[in-house]
C-alpha cells in the first residue's frame, strides 16, 4: 500500500482528470472541462515516460488499466455526444 501512495500518481490524475472533465460537462463550466483534458494529458505523459521504467509490475499494469479505461471512457462520451460536445469544447 505504500507503494502504491508513493507511485500511484498517474492513476490518481487519470481519475482527477476524468472528475473534472465529468463536472465541467455537468456545469457548463470550460475550464473544468480543459483542465480535466489537461489533466488526462499529464497522466499519459507520466504513464510513459515515468511509469514504464519506474514502477513494479503489478502497478504498471494498474497505471495502464486506470488510464486506459479512463481513455476508453472519454472516447465512448465524445463519440455518443459529439454534437453538443463540440458546442461546450
Amino acid at each position: 500500500l505504500e507503494a502504491f501512495a508513493s507511485n500511484g500518481l498517474s492513476i490518481c490524475w487519470a481519475l482527477l482528470g476524468l472528475v473534472f472533465f465529468g463536472l465541467g460537462l455537468a456545469s457548463k463550466q470550460r475550464v473544468y472541462r480543459l483542465s480535466g483534458l489537461a489533466l488526462l494529458g499529464a497522466s499519459l505523459a507520466h504513464v510513459l515516460s515515468v511509469d514504464v521504467w519506474k514502477l513494479g509490475t503489478l502497478l504498471r499494469i494498474l497505471s495502464f488499466l486506470t488510464l486506459g479505461l479512463v481513455l476508453l471512457a472519454l472516447g465512448f462520451v465524445y463519440n455518443r455526444w459529439s454534437d453538443t460536445l463540440r458546442r461546450f469544447l
